[in-house]
């Protein structure tokens, strides 16, 4: 597994302009390292991008939600515990990190390594 994991957060930086997270996927797609984004986390994203932000995310792999991950999606939803609900997409983007590129980048680390560490992914967790 190789490659970049961004949630909603990661994206919402690289629509701002944010330095650290521009860096990081220019080099990404100057050595042709995979940069993906979970379909949940596009979803939460998604308003009225602009012309560079599509052409950019043009670069990005989505990962829509199979069968296979949303039963593992479950699982991990069920070691999360009761205040799992709000955390669908958060929970999703760690999953699909563990699952294709275990380096996650995100706008929270603290809430997405907690998540990690809890439901037991092996994923590393950088903040934006």
């Amino acid at each position: 597994m190789t490659g970049i994991t961004l949630d909603t957060g990661a994206i919402i930086a690289l629509e701002k302009g944010k330095r650290r997270i521009l860096s990081v996927v220019s080099v990404a797609i100057a050595h042709d390292i995979p940069i993906y984004i979970p379909a949940t986390a596009l979803a939460e994203f998604w308003r009225e991008p602009s012309k560079a932000m599509r052409s950019l995310l043009a670069d990005c792999t989505v990962l829509p939600m199979t069968s296979r991950e949303a039963e593992a999606l479950g699982t991990v939803l069920g070691r999360l515990g009761r205040r799992a609900g709000p955390l669908f997409v958060d929970a999703s983007v760690a999953l699909f990190a563990a699952l294709y590129a275990p380096v996650l980048y995100t706008a929270d680390p603290d809430d997405l390594s907690e998540i990690c560490t809890r439901a037991g992914l092996n994923v590393r967790v950088l903040g934006v």
